[in-house]
């Protein structure tokens, strides 16, 4: 199809850039054909994500032998756009859910703008997800009270890293109860420990329809902001409380949900968990303070663990490994896998764990526990002295 707009290529450019940033509906952009003084420059793509809530253009600048990544405010994407064509950069592609839009420069620097149909449709993240992929209805009033949609039901460019983030949650989700008992019971009761802003616990339940939710937050404001989105949203049986994970009282639990709970606070929700007999629970662990300067460094290890960010990832790997194998003890099925990094913390693993009931795994779990502790001689673990204490 190929039309041609010529006028003004760049200003004809620059303006479909602005728009698609603004309407949602941009997908990526990637700069090529790079005639600059770096030998070893070869490339920028750019892809929209969102930091603290604010929207931002991610760029990687690919190198030959290195990729440096760059993060820049939707409103000074003209101005580094332009930055990039000065450097050499001869041609620039932009992909939107609508169009193509192709700029490229000859030698005498005079620019020729091509549009075309669009070739990513389907393929785009965040909000451009294709519909039958999602697992959340954008139309959700309570999206718009918590200010990831517009009125129209659409994604805000801003929102598309926690759009995402919301709809893999609930995938997740959603997996984890098949085939378990939770699939058929009525009136499932779930509490969120940290529920934050609230997304993914507006998701789960909204999700879960029946069930009576309660997210419970250390911050007043967030709650009162909460309780207010779910009242102007019109959503019945969820509750936002103020309080913390040690101190709350609970009858019933059958989905724990602790998205962000820094160091033991992950134990003492896990721990609730259990000993509320959950049949589900959904820990993404966030900061790892406990274990790591109790590790007695293995002989054969010292070399690898002598190195302070190498100790520190193993830390981490003994802490949740720990805390997995406790809850194969309790009688849970456990998985450890990638998620998505929440806002909090740039931390990307979920625990899973399925009520099952006692066997031979919890006796072998239980073992394995104390020989990884003898290993890297762990004097203490919370979770571990919660259990043994009782409920």
């Amino acid at each position: 199809m190929g039309e041609s707009e010529n006028d003004n290529p760049l200003t004809t450019f620059l303006g479909a850039l602005d728009n698609c940033l603004k309407d949602g509906s941009f997908i990526r952009m990637s700069l090529g054909k790079y005639r600059g003084a770096d030998a070893e420059l070869r490339r920028v793509t750019a892809r929209l994500i969102s930091l603290k809530e604010e929207a931002n253009l991610q760029l990687t600048i690919h190198h030959r032998t290195k990729d440096v990544t760059r993060n820049v405010l939707m409103k000074d994407a003209d101005c580094v756009l332009r930055e990039y064509l000065e450097q050499g950069f001869k041609s620039v592609h932009l992909f939107t859910a609508s169009d193509d839009l192709q700029l490229e420069f000859n030698r005498r620097g005079k620019g020729r703008l091509r549009r075309s149909r669009p070739t990513m449709t389907g393929k785009q993240t965040g909000q451009h997800n294709r519909e039958k992929s999602r697992m959340v209805d954008p139309n959700h009033a309570w999206l718009r009270e918590l200010g990831v949609t517009n009125a129209q039901g659409k994604v805000l460019p801003s929102m598309a890293d926690k759009w995402r983030q919301i709809n893999r949650f609930v995938e997740i989700l959603d997996s984890s109860i098949k085939g378990t008992a939770l699939e058929d019971k009525d009136g499932i009761q779930v509490v969120d420990f940290g529920s934050g802003k609230g997304y993914l616990t507006f998701a789960m339940h909204a999700h879960l329809r029946q069930a009576r939710t309660l997210g419970v937050e250390l911050r007043a404001a967030l709650v009162e902001k909460c309780n207010q989105a779910a009242a102007n949203g019109g959503v019945d049986g969820l509750e936002f409380r103020a309080g913390d994970i040690g101190n709350c009282e609970l009858d019933q639990l059958d989905i724990m949900i602790a998205l962000h709970a820094c160091d033991t606070a992950t134990d003492l929700a896990i721990h609730q968990g259990i000993s509320k007999g959950a049949g589900l629970i959904l820990c993404a662990p966030c900061c790892h303070k406990e274990v790591r300067p109790q590790i007695r460094m293995p002989e054969v290890l010292e070399p690898m663990l002598r190195h302070g960010i190498h100790l520190g990832t193993q830390a981490d790997m003994l802490t949740d490994t720990l805390r997995a194998l406790l809850l194969e003890a309790s009688g849970y099925s456990v998985k450890v896998f990638e998620f998505i990094s929440l806002e909090h913390t740039s931390k990307n693993k979920m625990i899973t764990a399925v009520k099952t009931g006692t066997g031979k795994r919890a006796e072998a779990a239980r073992d394995e526990f104390r020989e990884l502790k003898e290993f890297y001689g762990i004097d203490r673990q919370c979770l571990e002295q919660l259990l043994e204490a009782g409920p």
